[in-house]
């Protein structure tokens, strides 16, 4: 999920001239996952890349109603999860997206018991569907700049000029656009593998 909309964030900039956009983020996303990554609160802040090594947990106790719950409990700690085959409804999915392939993304899931979890998406596999609908701020620049105190690359937003107002504009419908057709490719593609 993570390296598409990445690439489908770069096409909305690249679309854009750099004195005009350099912002992206996500409006909404509605649909499921059957395998998730997350990274959850306590995580160390030592690692500032993508690449770190998953743990992946299981249901281990069997009075355990969630998985969700079940495989932060069968751990004890809080760091880099994978829920691999199991089925999610994604409750909600937040982020931005900056020149260069920068991203930083939130997501909330729900298992079949209504039990929900959410973290930093680290990645995920579509299960049904995944519609996700992205928007753009004119004049508006989205950068990652390395903050002395927390040792993460923290989002600093800039005004490219002046002249443009931050409006949802001819670009931003495009954007939507893009996110509608983002949803239906993924639709078509899983229920060709599912077929």
């Amino acid at each position: 999920i993570k390296e598409t909309l990445k690439k489908y964030a770069e096409a909305i900039l690249d679309g854009m001239p750099k004195n005009q956009c350099s912002s992206v983020f996500v409006m909404t996303a509605v649909g499921s996952l059957c395998d998730a990554t997350l990274r959850l609160a306590n995580a160390s802040n030592n690692d500032h890349s993508d690449s770190t090594t998953t743990t992946t947990t299981t249901t281990t106790n069997a009075d355990e109603k969630s998985p969700l719950i079940s495989a932060i409990l069968a751990t004890g700690n809080n760091d880099i999860r994978r829920w691999a085959n199991q089925r999610f409804e994604v409750v909600s999915l937040v982020g931005t997206f900056s020149r260069g392939g920068a991203c930083h993304l939130h997501i909330s899931l729900s298992d079949e018991f209504g039990k929900t979890i959410g973290g930093h998406l680290m990645e995920g596999t579509v299960f049904t569907t995944l519609e996700v609908v992205l928007g753009s701020i004119d004049g508006i620049e989205f950068a990652r700049e390395v903050d002395d105190e927390t040792g993460y690359r923290e989002l600093v937003t800039r005004q490219i000029s002046s002249e443009l107002k931050t409006n949802f504009t001819k670009r931003t419908i495009f954007s939507i656009i893009i996110g509608i057709c983002i949803g239906i490719f993924l639709t078509k593609s899983l229920s060709y593998l599912y077929n």
